[in-house]
C-alpha cells in the first residue's frame, strides 16, 4: 500500500496490516479505534454492561483505570451476550462492546462485529435481497471505519511537525477538552486557536476543519495535547528506569550502564542475582528488554520477566529478599516496565509473564 492508496482505502483490514507491519499499531490506538466503531453502533448498545465495557476500555487505554476493571467490564459485556441466542444483532453488537475491552487483541475483532451489526441494523428477513442490503451497508461502514482509523493515524507515510511555539495554554488547554470531554465539534475552534497560535501546518488546520468524522486518539488533537505514541512511552519509561536506578553503582565501583549489551543478551544472569546485585543488574537487563523484545527470542527477555515473578515456596522468600531492597522509586519503575511489557508485546509469553509477574507481587508492594 502506498500514500495514495492509504488515503483513499474504504477498508481498515488492509490499513491495520500496514500499520502493524511498520509497528505503528500501539496498543492504546488500537484499542481506541476499537472502541470508536462500537460507539459507532451505540443505538443498538442499549445494555449498559455493553456501553460500560467501552467506557472501561477507554479508560483503561489511556492508563486510568486498572486491567482487573477492564476485565471485569469484558465478562460483565459477554454475559449480557450471552443472554440473547435468539437476537443475533443484540448478541453482534454486544459481542463488539467485549471484544473492545480485550485483554490481549488476538482473541476478538470488535471492528468486524460492530460493522455487521450497523449492516444488518433493520433487515429481519432471509433470502438474497436481504444479504445484498446487508453487504452495500457493510462496505459503507467498513468505509467509516477506514476514515476513523485515518482520523487516529493520520499519514504514516510523512512525520507531522509540530512547532512547540504553538502549543500555547490556550490551545493545549482546548485539546485536552475535546479529548476528555469527547466535544469534536469543537474541532475548528481548536484550527481557530492553533493559527491564532501561529500554526502554519496547513494539513493540522484543514484536519480540524474537515466534516469528517473526529475520535478519542484523532491525531491532531493527541499531538496538540501531549498524548504520547510507542515511541514517545517508550523513551520515557526508559528515562524513568535511569533515573530511578541513577545512583546504584557495582561495589567496584562500576556503573550499571556500561554492563556490554552481548553479555546481556547471551546470559539472563539477573535470574540468580544476589539482593546486593539485583539492584546492578536489574535496570541494565530491563532497558536491554525494552531495546530488544520485538526482534529478538534470546531467553534474556523471558529471564528478565520470569526474575521479577516472586512465585511460591522458598523461591518467593528468595526472590521478595532482593524485590524488597528496591526503594519505591525503583519499584515504580519496575511496574512501569512490567506494565509495558504487558500491553506492548505482540508475543503471548512476554505479556503473560509480565502479567504473572505484576500479579505475584509488585501491585501490592508499591
Amino acid at each position: 500500500m502506498n500514500e495514495a492508496e492509504w488515503l483513499a482505502c474504504s477498508d481498515p483490514v488492509p490499513m491495520l496490516k500496514l500499520l502493524d507491519r511498520h509497528d505503528l499499531l500501539d496498543d492504546r490506538r488500537q484499542r481506541l479505534f476499537d472502541c470508536a466503531c462500537v460507539r459507532r453502533a451505540w443505538h443498538l448498545l442499549l445494555d449498559q454492561r455493553g456501553r460500560n465495557a467501552v467506557k472501561i476500555a477507554e479508560k483503561y487505554a489511556d492508563g486510568f483505570t486498572r486491567l482487573g476493571d477492564l476485565r471485569e467490564a469484558q465478562a460483565d459485556a459477554f454475559a449480557a451476550a450471552q443472554q440473547l441466542p435468539g437476537a443475533p444483532n443484540l448478541y453482534t453488537v454486544l459481542a463488539a462492546a467485549a471484544g473492545a475491552a480485550w485483554e490481549f487483541r488476538s482473541g476478538a475483532d470488535p471492528v468486524k462485529q460492530a460493522a455487521a451489526a450497523i449492516a444488518w441494523e433493520g433487515l429481519t428477513e432471509k433470502g438474497p435481497p436481504t444479504r445484498r442490503i446487508a453487504k452495500v451497508k457493510l462496505a459503507e461502514e467498513r468505509a467509516v471505519q477506514a476514515a476513523l482509523l485515518r482520523d487516529i493515524f493520520g499519514n504514516p507515510f510523512h512525520q507531522m511537525i509540530l512547532d512547540p511555539t504553538w502549543l500555547t495554554p490556550e490551545v493545549i488547554d482546548l485539546a485536552r477538552l475535546i479529548y476528555d470531554k469527547q466535544s469534536f465539534d469543537q474541532m475548528p475552534q481548536l484550527a481557530d486557536t492553533l493559527e491564532a497560535a501561529g500554526c502554519t501546518n496547513e494539513e493540522i488546520v484543514a484536519h480540524c476543519r474537515s466534516p469528517g468524522l473526529h475520535v478519542r486518539g484523532c491525531f491532531v488533537v493527541d499531538l496538540v495535547s501531549g498524548k504520547e505514541g510507542y515511541q514517545e512511552r517508550l523513551d520515557g519509561l526508559i528515562a524513568k528506569i535511569e533515573a530511578a536506578f541513577a545512583e546504584v553503582k557495582h561495589p567496584n565501583g562500576r556503573d550499571w550502564r556500561d554492563e556490554p549489551h552481548l553479555a546481556i543478551e547471551n546470559s539472563p544472569f539477573v535470574v540468580h542475582a544476589s539482593p546486593k546485585a539485583f539492584p546492578y543488574y536489574l535496570p541494565a537487563y530491563m532497558i536491554w528488554v525494552l531495546r530488544n523484545y520485538r526482534t529478538t527470542g534470546s531467553l534474556t527477555v523471558k529471564g528478565t520477566l520470569d526474575s521479577l515473578d516472586a512465585g511460591a515456596g522458598r523461591v518467593r522468600q528468595s526472590k521478595v529478599s532482593r524485590f524488597s531492597v528496591l526503594t519505591t522509586p525503583q519499584r515504580i519503575a519496575v511496574v512501569a516496565f512490567l506494565e509495558f511489557m504487558r500491553k506492548h508485546s505482540d508475543r503471548f509469553a512476554y505479556s503473560l509473564r509480565a502479567l504473572k509477574a505484576l500479579d505475584s507481587w509488585w501491585r501490592t508492594n508499591t
